[in-house]
């Protein structure tokens, strides 16, 4: 299990948008104002997340490396792999790709990190 970064992958939302169309993922947005950082956790489905706005980090203590992201980048975070989002000091929104339609809320639950 892994996080990957893609540097700089699209310069506009509809390129984004393209990139989630042709892997069959549902797109939806996903607005976090700044905070603190998040608590370990992960996620019952792989994660795309397209950086539209803002800056963020994600920490990866698997790999034991922190991921700094930008607008530009795409954030992929296989499924129950441990994560979580660094203190932020900007607003951050990212689209955010949905491998089926599921309740918004099952697809962002945070499990407990293993």
């Amino acid at each position: 299990m892994a996080i990957r970064v893609e540097r700089q992958c699209f310069e506009t939302t509809d390129e984004a948008l393209n990139q989630l169309r042709s892997l069959g993922l549902w797109p939806t947005t996903l607005h976090l104002p700044a905070g603190p950082e998040l608590d370990l956790h992960c996620h019952a489905y792989d994660v795309h997340a397209y950086v539209v706005n803002g800056d963020s980090s994600f920490i990866d203590p698997g790999a034991g490396t922190t991921h700094e992201i930008t607008v530009g980048d795409k954030l992929l975070i296989e499924k129950g792999t441990a994560h979580a989002e660094g203190e932020t000091l900007v607003d951050v929104t990212y689209l955010i790709g949905l491998p089926e339609l599921v309740y918004w809320g099952e697809f962002l639950q945070q499990l407990p990190a293993e």
